[in-house]
């Protein structure tokens, strides 16, 4: 298990194992200990659809000598209530692919179940949101759900729509099935209802990843030889956590969990008790781009991925405006000079890692006035929000901007 990233003492450490054996009903290393939740915190998931005419697709096309490996794969999921056999008119492609363990990774092509589903408006928190309150604490747990999907049930009256051909015939899933539409809203609603006390002081929910935040002051008073009150007052966060999971009758994976830590990486940011910046290993991709480009579907590619950490950069949209320039040409789109400064002005953002944005401090017994300074230009707006830390001083917290449209860039 993956216990602390050297910020742990001996003791300390112990006092995690301990912790972890006595709620070890809500771990799980294996499909057999994996859990399914209890309905007191979820009705199992209803596919409701429009009408429709049933369709009937083959299944994939594999070698010879994988179908051993995609049978024993079938009867575990069978064996673990993940999937059962079918009398249904529907049948659904799939095909899989290889983790980097070795292992099948079963992918199921439900786009015709998407196309005549009524969809579900539920989403998950917005990224920039969850990475705002995570962000700044003294350590952190983060979990992640065995098989998070199998653990919630697809009702049986709707299980038929998700059949598919197999080497043991027609199987369907008992579970919410990765690629439906729905999923992730069924999902996300289903972690909220058994998680929502902890919420949002002690765990941000992203579907099945969720960190266990600790709090935002590091009292490190001992409070018995070697474990300090922060790791302590922790370890009774995670234990909680932990049994409220056991009731509801839901598994973290053991593997993939991470305990006691004093950084964590999730949705592309990383965050640690300074606050958050952009991840660079998803930085790569951005730092690596290729120019010029060539089209407009290329300025909004590498504009989505850039615009994506729009808030470390300040003046975003000044220094993108010239990428803009080409989106709002139909014809003689030119790649010049002020097009591959501006490309390369917020690649640059990013050259040595990004800024580090601050925590929003809020506390009435200490005075720390929020700084607001702003800018304005012949086509955007931006603005700096701010705050001195402990210290005196003065930190970014977010960068925001905007383009002007054609009325106000005429306002005198």
């Amino acid at each position: 298990m993956d216990i602390g990233d050297g910020n742990l003492t001996p003791q300390e450490r112990e006092r995690v194992i301990g912790i972890l054996k006595t709620c070890d009903k809500a771990i799980a290393f294996s499909d057999a200990e994996r859990g399914r939740i209890d309905p007191r915190y979820t009705k199992p998931a209803r596919i409701y659809t429009i009408p429709h005419v049933p369709w009937n697709d083959a299944g994939w096309k594999y070698a010879q000598k994988e179908k051993e490996e995609v049978v024993a794969f079938l009867k575990e999921k069978m064996v673990s209530h993940v999937e059962e056999p079918s009398d249904s008119a529907y049948a659904n492609r799939w095909f899989f692919l290889r983790k980097p363990n070795g292992k099948i990774r079963w992918i199921q092509d439900l786009q015709k179940v998407n196309a005549v589903t009524i969809r579900d408006v539920g989403s998950v928190q917005h990224a920039d949101l969850l990475a705002e309150g995570a962000a700044g604490r003294s350590i952190y747990s983060v979990c992640d759900l065995f098989s998070g999907y199998d653990e919630v049930p697809l009702d049986p009256r709707d299980r038929h729509l998700t059949a598919m051909h197999t080497p043991l015939g027609l199987i369907q899933m008992m579970v919410v099935p990765m690629g439906w539409t729905n999923g992730v809203a069924v999902f996300q609603r289903a972690m909220v209802a058994v998680l929502k006390n902890f919420i949002p002081d002690k765990v941000e929910v992203f579907l099945d990843d969720f960190p266990i935040q600790g709090r935002v002051d590091k009292d490190e008073t001992e409070v018995v030889p070697g474990v300090r009150r922060f790791v302590e007052q922790h370890l009774a966060d995670i234990c909680a956590v932990l049994e409220q999971l056991d009731d509801a009758n839901l598994t973290v994976s053991g593997t993939k969990s991470r305990w006691s830590v004093s950084t964590f990486k999730i949705l592309g940011f990383i965050y640690d008790s300074r606050g958050r910046r952009a991840d660079p290993a998803k930085l790569d991709k951005l730092l690596n781009w290729p120019s010029p480009l060539h089209s407009p579907t290329e300025v909004r590619q590498f504009l989505g991925v850039v615009g994506y950490w729009r808030i470390f950069i300040r003046g975003y949209a000044e220094k993108a405006e010239p990428l803009r320039l080409l989106l709002r040409k139909t014809e003689n789109f030119q790649w010049n000079s002020s097009q591959e400064l501006a490309m390369q002005e917020l690649k640059d953002e990013f050259k040595e890692g990004g800024r580090v944005l601050g925590v929003p401090f809020f506390d009435e017994e200490t005075e720390r006035p929020f700084i607001v300074s702003t800018d304005a230009g012949p086509c955007s707006v931006g603005g700096l929000l701010s705050q001195k830390d402990a210290g005196g001083k003065e930190r970014p917290l977010r960068f925001e901007s905007r383009t002007l449209n054609t009325a106000e860039r005429n306002y005198s």
